[in-house]
């Protein structure tokens, strides 16, 4: 990534994006333009919007982010500033406009090694152990060895004193013996250098070690049953950690308790297969009371009341077997077919089982700020399946269509044939600011918007520059940057950003940077002239088959959108595999 700064202190970016979560020293970050007269540090300021901001210097011109600021996915608020010394404190000379990085989200470190990953970390350990003290005897040996021609050195030197050799001999001797010791000297030195690098690398491999202990320790987490016990294994496996010889027990153990805990799961995945088979022979039964009602009535009933007691024993284990265990009731009281109603929020959902046709109740909008820009999921099409269905463009052109401000939203209500406009927008550019004595700006120029009626509550706003604060977040507390609105009065929104100095540049700098926000009035537009009385209405749908809300974005935005559909269910089929 590279930053640049022009001459007004302007940031250009080659990339919003600042690394993935974890990552550590991976994507150097070049900043250009940093000259400021005067100013002799450099520093870029990161702001998560929780509260949290990291300082980091940039005084060189290069920084390349750690783990530590790489700590979530999300946008960040970015902010250099150019520092001079002023006694013995560093005080602020410039700085540039607020911008915004992107960290991307990542899969977790959690993977469990595989055996043969294990065993290979175990056997580096072993063979890194046996160099070490291998390298450490040879540095021992190469002490004493120039010990003792130091010794031979100084021998000689008095040798050559008392001998009837001539001064140069003795001090050729002396010189040689110097020489030798010198040799031997480098020689230990050397030898302490690789005993040295082999214990980092054994410090390495006890890290790596370390982490496949606490890898093994996630796993076996998923045995719910068996967590507590688990954890106790992790923490133990990484207090054994401390040592090379402890790391192998620890891995060992951690590996005996994956396989107990496995054989944990296989037996609770035998009990519910048990209480699955136990749940449709009640069905069965239930439906073959059902069917002899008008034979055998007193019969009946008393079948009713066993298959009642039954269904009371299965034990719940998932949402479908939920679902099992109230078709089995409502069989049991004559009822074959029901309706039912999905309202998750996704992108794509599945089929339930004994689903056999869906009708799609509404659609709702849902925008994101992605990259320094708002980006809004409006559904373009709805796959079932292997069919797709279009949304008309008549219903794609309205005003709004796909967007969402906090919890508000604009919403398609194809029941009713309507259309719920309830978000609208505003260029803030295009509003009369002024500076304010609590607050950096103000304006009383947007009228329509919804008031909060609380202090403490935010209003429903998306902005891609600002984040949204509630009155008490702002009022008063111009260190704090974002966006918020009154409580009460209609027209007011608020900004903090003391980057502008007067509201003339303040408007200017917001010219194109739009605001979403919710109506007081939601807008509500008759459109069952724009769609066909059966669009999206009794689709017929194959249990464990797929509806997806697809956007104009393309799959590499699979933004969730609010939904709700109602499905027509085979009772007898719920919980089965058709």
């Amino acid at each position: 990534m590279t930053i640049t700064l022009n001459t007004d202190y302007d940031v250009a970016l080659s990339t919003a994006l600042l690394g993935y979560v974890g990552e550590t020293n991976a994507r150097p970050v070049s900043v250009e333009g940093l000259t400021v007269d005067g100013a002799d540090r450099y520093v870029l300021t990161i702001d998560y919007g929780d509260g949290v901001q990291y300082e980091v210097d940039i005084t060189g011109g290069q920084w390349t982010p750690t783990a530590d600021i790489l700590r979530s996915a999300q946008t960040v608020s970015c902010q250099i500033c150019a520092k001079k010394l002023s006694g013995d404190e560093y005080i602020l000379v410039k700085k540039s406009r607020i911008f915004r990085l992107r960290i991307g989200a990542a899969i977790g470190d959690t993977a469990i090694p595989s055996p043969s990953v294990a065993a290979d970390a175990l056997d580096r350990i072993d063979a890194i152990g046996r160099q070490t003290h291998a390298d450490m005897q040879t540095a021992v040996t190469a002490a004493e060895t120039a010990t003792t021609a130091a010794e031979n050195a100084k021998k000689s030197a008095t040798a050559a004193e008392k001998s009837a050799d001539t001064a140069t001999q003795a001090a050729s001797r002396a010189e040689t013996a110097k020489t030798a010791a010198e040799t031997s000297a480098t020689q230990a030195d050397t030898a302490m250098q690789g005993a040295e690098t082999a214990r980092t690398e054994t410090v390495t491999a006890q890290n790596a070690a370390k982490i496949s202990a606490a890898q093994a320790s996630t796993a076996a987490q998923q045995v719910e049953a068996d967590k507590t016990i688990t954890a106790g294994y992790a923490k133990t496996a990484k207090t054994n950690a401390d040592s090379t010889a402890a790391d192998r027990q620890a891995v060992q153990e951690m590996a005996t308790q994956v396989t107990a805990d496995k054989a944990t799961v296989a037996d609770h995945a035998a009990k519910v297969a048990e209480d699955r088979t136990a749940a449709e022979t009640a069905a069965q039964t239930a439906q073959a009371v059902a069917d002899s009602l008008p034979d055998d009535y007193v019969t009946a009933v008393g079948k009713i009341a066993e298959n009642t007691a039954e269904i009371a024993n299965v034990k719940l284990t998932d949402k479908e077997l939920q679902r099992r265990v109230n078709a089995l009731y409502d069989m049991g009281n004559g009822v074959t077919h029901k309706f039912e109603t999905d309202t998750d929020t996704a992108y794509a959902k599945t089929v339930p089982t004994g689903a056999k046709l869906m009708s799609v109740k509404s659609i709702g909008g849902h925008s994101e700020v992605i990259d320094g820009e708002i980006v809004s999921a409006g559904v373009t099409e709805v796959a079932v399946g292997d069919n797709a269905y279009p949304i008309p463009d008549t219903i794609k052109a309205l005003p709004g269509y796909g967007w969402s401000a906090g919890t508000a939203k604009n919403w398609v209500d194809y029941e009713n044939k309507r259309y719920i406009q309830c978000v609208d927008s505003v260029d803030l550019g295009t509003l009369n600011w002024v500076a304010g004595e609590s607050v950096s700006f103000k304006t009383h120029h947007l009228a329509g918007q919804k008031l909060t009626k609380s202090y403490s509550i935010a209003p429903n706003f998306i902005c891609p520059k600002y984040s949204t604060k509630t009155q008490n977040e702002s009022w008063g507390k111009t260190s704090i940057t974002g966006i918020s609105a009154t409580l009460n009065v209609g027209g007011y929104i608020y900004v903090n950003d003391t980057f502008y100095t007067d509201a003339t540049a303040f408007k200017q700098a917001m010219q194109g940077v739009m605001l979403y926000y919710e109506l007081a009035n939601p807008i509500i537009t008759d459109i069952s002239s724009l769609i066909d009385d059966d669009f999206l209405r009794n689709v017929e749908v194959e249990a464990g088959g797929s509806i997806t809300f697809k956007n104009d974005n393309g799959d590499s935005y699979r933004i969730p959108v609010p939904n709700e559909e109602e499905y027509v269910v085979k009772l007898s089929e719920v919980g089965g595999t058709t």
